[in-house]
């Protein structure tokens, strides 16, 4: 009977991390929607305003690393924003994976990692697809909130 119960709440803590960890996952899910096909994809830098730790940083395996939101947005604002054509992130949702990260069995943070496709555009043309790169993303949750505070985006293979 010992051996039963244990078991039992055994599987049951397995059953509730479980569905913590999807939990978990939408939320991220969704912020990372937020981040990149309301920022990126539409150029509204207002997003990141929101979304982006005040030290946020972003390390790129091309061109180097950006330090600040304000350096962030604006590296945006002014450089993928004023590109010929409009440019679209997708993530591979089957690659996407999140690792909650605690303190004193509190979830603070949550460790995104996965692949995504890069297109370019053009108006009245289909999507050209640019690039496949990884990502890993430290998002920071602040009361309810969740807000990215490092991005490294790697391994960008072009598609020509």
């Amino acid at each position: 009977m010992k051996y039963f119960l244990v078991t039992t709440a055994l599987i049951c803590r397995g059953v509730l991390a479980l569905a913590q960890s999807a939990d978990l996952t939408a939320q991220i899910k969704l912020a990372d929607s937020l981040l990149f096909s309301v920022g990126y994809n539409h150029c509204d830098t207002l997003v990141f305003e929101n979304i982006l730790s005040p030290d946020f940083e972003f390390w790129h395996d091309q061109s180097g690393i950006t330090s600040g939101k304000r350096a962030f947005i604006a590296s945006v604002r002014d450089g993928l924003c004023q590109l010929p054509y409009r440019a679209r992130r997708v993530s591979i949702d089957t690659t996407i994976v999140v690792y909650p990260m605690y303190r004193n069995n509190i979830l603070y943070a949550a460790v995104q990692h996965g692949e995504h496709h890069f297109y370019a555009m053009y108006s009245g043309k289909s999507p050209v697809r640019t690039s496949t790169a990884r990502y890993t993303h430290i998002w920071l949750k602040q009361n309810d909130n969740w807000l990215l505070s490092r991005v490294i985006s790697y391994n960008h293979i072009p598609n020509n």
